[in-house]
């Protein structure tokens, strides 16, 4: 009976050394708009990647489906210029399971989930594109389950964050 008291002193005592160990990070302070309410990317517990117009400005793309291919995990197979012609998945998942949502709009077509980058925007007209990636994006409903591709133009941020306070990045 002493030994089993010791023992689990001793275990408590390895537990809280470990609790001192730990370091305290901060973490981006990124305003989320996949769901209704706010939330930091951090706190949300999902795999997110936010894609910002700063960074596309610097990349040499000319539309939308070349703007795609530079995020880790997305793959755009194009068959026509401009996007005209191409399917978009997200990390092993086929072209029917992505969604695309432009300005809160969903792009998808219900017959076929085919050719959902074509997308009359230029990339400088982006403010911004959120990545949901996996099964964290299946709230949006049965053609989301791979992930979700949210993309937000400057004008379309512009109105939101005069009309809805909540919408400010950040």
């Amino acid at each position: 009976m002493k030994r089993l008291k010791r023992l689990t002193v001793l275990v408590i005592f390895m537990i809280a050394g470990m609790r001192g160990v730990a370091q305290e990070q901060t973490l981006d302070p990124i305003t989320v708009t996949s769901s209704l309410s706010e939330k930091r990317s951090s706190e949300t517990g999902r795999n997110i990647m936010i894609v910002r117009g700063e960074d596309i400005s610097k990349l040499p793309v000319h539309s939308l489906d070349e703007l795609l291919k530079y995020i880790p995990g997305v793959e755009v197979q194009s068959r026509g210029p401009q996007g005209a012609q191409s399917d978009i998945s997200i990390r092993g998942g086929t072209y029917q399971q992505v969604l695309v949502i432009l300005d809160g709009l969903r792009l998808n077509d219900p017959n076929t989930g085919h050719f959902s980058a074509y997308i009359p925007i230029t990339p400088a007209q982006i403010d911004r594109i959120e990545v949901l990636k996996g099964a964290s994006a299946a709230i949006y409903g049965s053609d989301a389950v791979g992930g979700v591709i949210n993309i937000i133009t400057r004008s379309f941020n512009a109105a939101a964050q005069k009309a809805i306070p909540w919408c400010r990045p950040r």
